[in-house]
């Protein structure tokens, strides 16, 4: 084994613990401004409703939670559909947000 052949190797398996570690940056920047963004449309609905009190903003977190991570998660398996199959993610919804032509 020559001793490129030996570099190319090392370098390969860096290359593969490295993508094991790098943290989805794009998955949770779009994950939490649905969340935060569905949960203030929530609450401004709420207050201009004339629900002014603790369970209201209880109430806006709780569903911008619900709502927001399915959202954000669908938002990255659109923006990046092969990632999103590469992983696993099977289920039907995805796949038909994948295939969605704009």
């Amino acid at each position: 084994m020559s001793r490129e052949d030996v570099a190319k190797g090392q370098t390969t398996h860096l290359r593969n613990a490295m993508e094991g570690v790098m943290f989805p940056y794009l998955r949770l920047i779009l994950v939490l401004l649905w969340v935060a963004c569905t949960a203030g449309v929530v609450l401004i609905a709420g207050l201009s409703l004339g629900f002014v009190s603790l369970a209201t903003f209880a109430w806006a977190g709780v569903i911008g939670i619900v709502l927001g991570v399915p959202a954000g998660l669908l938002n990255w398996a659109y923006l990046r559909p092969r990632r999103s199959r590469q992983i696993g993610w099977n289920w039907r919804i995805a796949d038909w947000v994948r295939d969605t032509k704009i």
